[in-house]
């Protein structure tokens, strides 16, 4: 659709100049008597060819399409459209928020949706003197009585540090992407129910993160 669009631009663009330059009109002075206001048309046709540009970037990479879900600075939603000079997304709150392309391009772009299964990481620290063994046996079994968590790729259990207030821990099990809210509350009830069966206590509290495959 972007190439289409740029094509079709440039073809009328091209045509109106040899259409001016047959009648006899000096395209040069024409330009030059515009003066200021043919240099903010230059400035502004300057951004909107870097943004059609930046857009076929962007179809040609095929980093993200029309319904997945990217985080870009501090935006994350759907996107609902790829047009010519930006890219429409719905963010999670209902807010409807136009991206340019060239700001995409130049920006890091997450396609959170891009494939099937992800990783759901719970970090969290435990107090120093923590059976570990049992702390991995405990979280294995949260895993393996969640109907939405997957055999394969296994878990992931971690000792990321020895930190001031406990041994910091990471836990990660994986799970199809649409059911993201359904596994983290389920997971997150699990994981505290199953340590405080134990006789477990965390330090501090837990955190989430999503990762894809990888």
């Amino acid at each position: 659709m972007i190439l289409k669009k740029a094509i079709t631009y440039s073809g009328v663009t091209i045509i109106w100049m040899i259409v001016l330059a047959q009648l006899g009109l000096n395209l040069a002075a024409l330009l030059g008597a515009a003066g200021i206001a043919g240099i903010a048309v230059g400035f502004a046709a300057q951004t909107s060819i870097s943004n059609v540009i930046s857009g076929m970037f962007l179809i040609s990479e095929k980093s993200f399409a029309v319904g997945d879900v990217i985080r870009v600075g501090g935006f994350s939603g759907v996107v609902l459209t790829i047009d010519l000079l930006s890219v429409k997304i719905r963010t999670f709150d209902n807010q409807y928020i136009r991206l340019p392309n060239e700001t995409l391009i130049k920006s890091e772009v997450t396609n959170v949706t891009r494939f099937p299964i992800r990783r759901l990481n719970v970090e969290f620290v435990v107090r120093y003197g923590t059976d570990l063994p049992r702390l991995k046996e405990v979280l294995l079994g949260v895993a393996r009585g969640n109907a939405s968590c997957l055999d394969e790729p296994e878990p992931l259990f971690v000792v990321n540090n020895f930190g001031r207030l406990g041994v910091e821990m990471l836990f990660g099990i994986w799970f199809v992407k649409e059911d993201f809210l359904v596994v983290k509350n389920s997971i997150m009830q699990g994981i505290h129910a199953g340590l405080h069966e134990a006789g477990m206590e965390f330090a501090v509290p837990p955190a989430v993160q999503l990762e894809g495959p990888g």
